[in-house]
């Protein structure tokens, strides 16, 4: 049963996905959830509330190809109108599993920002590349599987 698992999982990526990368709802068809190499544009949202307490929290949820994530990074605002990060939480996985994986922010860069998540069936980390206008968010998404770079 093991080799036929993989045949499936194989024949899956060497599909019309093999050159975009592969995704969760590709293997998800045939029965696995694995963090799969993702490459995708981002659409999304941006909304950023205080809880009262001094600090400010910036949500970035979106689209990812037929994925979704969500990153929320909560600290003392910035003079830029950002956030300085003192928690963060992020969720990643399908519509009906949005946090299948989820994990913390590693790195913010400009307008990058890269994330390690874990879940059923491993590592990975995520790179969002955002452009934000207003309460719009666009960019590109990438998720390499194990932690990779």
């Amino acid at each position: 049963m093991g080799s036929d698992r993989s045949v499936r999982i194989r024949l899956v990526r060497q599909g019309r996905h093999a050159r975009a990368g592969c995704c969760f709802a590709d293997l998800e068809r045939v029965g696995r959830r694995v963090p799969a190499a993702l490459s995708a544009a981002v659409t999304g949202a941006v909304q950023s509330s205080s809880p009262g307490d001094g600090s400010r929290t910036v949500t970035l949820a979106g689209t990812a190809g037929p994925d979704v994530f969500r990153i929320a990074i909560t600290g003392p605002p910035t003079a830029g109108g950002g956030v300085q990060t003192t928690t963060s939480r992020v969720g990643f996985g399908t519509s009906a599993v949005p946090d299948l994986y989820t994990g913390t922010v590693i790195g913010l860069d400009g307008r990058t920002i890269r994330a390690r998540v874990s879940g059923p069936d491993g590592t990975a980390t995520l790179t969002l590349t955002a452009t934000i206008s207003g309460t719009r968010l666009t960019g590109t998404f990438q998720a390499v599987p194990g932690g990779g770079r």
